[in-house]
């Protein structure tokens, strides 16, 4: 039992990634409605309590940003992705684009070949100085 899983190769577990990708996660129409809920909520004890200590200081807060921005309804949604889908290529040739901006990697061959040519350039520049050099 001393040597139990001596043999594995210990993997290091990104745990800041992990949290990063949960909190950062696409959240439904009713997701929202609570997190908006609970922060006006919390708003809502900071201003009673700055009025029970006698400062006036008003702000805009999540109450006035959720009046700008209202959450869709999982209807609303349901008919803008039907609307999305009669698009038809539109939406799927946006959803390509990140993929086609990516650059393409260079094989080694290639990369040589490249660096080749970058020297010759740099070589025939230097030559060209000298020539012009008194």
């Amino acid at each position: 039992d001393l040597f139990k899983g001596s043999d594995r190769v210990f993997k290091r577990i990104d745990w800041a990634g992990l949290h990063r990708k949960k909190v950062n996660a696409h959240k439904s129409a009713e997701k929202m409605k609570v997190i908006t809920k609970r922060l006006v909520h919390r708003e809502s004890k900071k201003r009673d309590k700055l009025k029970e200590l006698g400062i006036a200081y008003d702000f805009p807060g999540y109450q006035e940003s959720n009046k700008a921005f209202p959450v869709q309804d999982g209807a609303s949604k349901e008919k803008s992705d039907a609307s999305e889908e009669k698009k038809g290529k539109e939406t799927k040739s946006s959803k390509k684009l990140p993929t086609e901006k990516r650059e393409r990697k260079l094989s080694n061959a290639e990369m040589n070949k490249d660096t080749k040519k970058r020297r010759k350039m740099s070589n025939d520049e230097g030559a060209a100085a000298k020539l012009t050099t008194p």
